[in-house]
């Protein structure tokens, strides 16, 4: 057993998952994962929970996330040109899809030393645009845990 998010050096992790019965736990940020088809967060007091689908792709799950927290297509964030990582809002051709996915799966890397996890959070001069325990997050940490698919 060992900690979800962090492996097995987690040491709270893999105390809480031992205690509790689950497969992993993760303390430090509150996921558990319950050995079936979701991966589920949320806060210490039970609110905020949300689901994770085990299977997150960038069409279905990221840049729809990226649109919804308002990184894409704004004039003063990702869609427009000089400003790093330059992200067309929802888009409706194909190459467009390929293009927001290079640029955004160039910024994923690993889960230690991924841009798009640590800059929507307030790391470096980035504004916060996202807690660090919200579902966005959790579901990009998965992609980048699954090698960042596309589709």
């Amino acid at each position: 057993m060992a900690c979800l998010l962090h492996g097995p050096t987690c040491m709270w992790g893999m105390r809480f998952a031992l205690l509790l019965g689950f497969s992993s736990f993760c303390a430090c940020y509150g996921y558990v994962y319950t050995g079936g088809d979701e991966l589920i967060g949320g806060d210490d007091d039970g609110g905020g929970d949300y689901v994770v689908p085990l299977e997150v792709t960038f069409r279905a799950h990221v840049q729809p996330d990226m649109d919804n927290a308002g990184c894409t297509g704004s004039a003063n964030c990702h869609g427009v040109d000089g400003i790093p990582m330059v992200v067309t809002f929802s888009p409706d051709t194909e190459e467009d899809w390929l293009s927001n996915y290079d640029e955004v799966q160039q910024r994923a890397q690993s889960v230690d030393s991924s841009l798009l996890l640590a800059r929507p959070i307030g790391v470096g001069d980035h504004m916060e645009v996202l807690d660090a325990t919200s579902e966005e997050i959790a579901r990009w940490r998965r992609w980048i845990e699954q090698g960042a698919p596309f589709e």
